[in-house]
């Protein structure tokens, strides 16, 4: 099993973000992603989303989603890999944000997303 095509996203109010966000407001981070290959059954996926203080801050995970995988559907996305970020979970700064997959345990891929303020 490997994975195939990978992409991230954040949103805000449902819309994509221009990467300022206030830090009282909320928003989204989802992944879509297709798993290639023979999948074992009975297999779980999971979604790790980290963040990266660009200078002196912190660094860590911001939030994970877990689901089941569908021998039947190679592919995944917003309602399953979505996780809402709560505001003032970041503190004000400069942060790259990246997500991780793995299934039962194996991370089998990675992206990096965007980098966003949030002020």
């Amino acid at each position: 099993m490997e994975l195939g095509t990978i992409a991230f996203r954040v949103t805000e109010d449902e819309s994509s973000s221009d990467g300022i966000i206030d830090e009282n407001r909320p928003f989204s981070l989802t992944t879509e992603f297709e798993l290639l290959g023979s999948i074992p059954s009975p297999s779980r996926f999971t979604v790790n989303y980290s963040f990266e203080s660009l200078g002196a801050g912190p660094e860590g995970i911001l939030a994970s989603i877990s689901g089941e995988v569908d021998p039947k559907n190679h592919r995944y996305g917003d309602p399953d890999t979505t996780v809402r970020v709560e505001g003032g979970t970041l503190l004000r700064g400069i942060y790259r944000l990246t997500c991780s997959v793995d299934v039962s345990g194996q991370i089998i891929g990675y992206a990096e997303g965007p980098v966003i303020q949030i002020v």
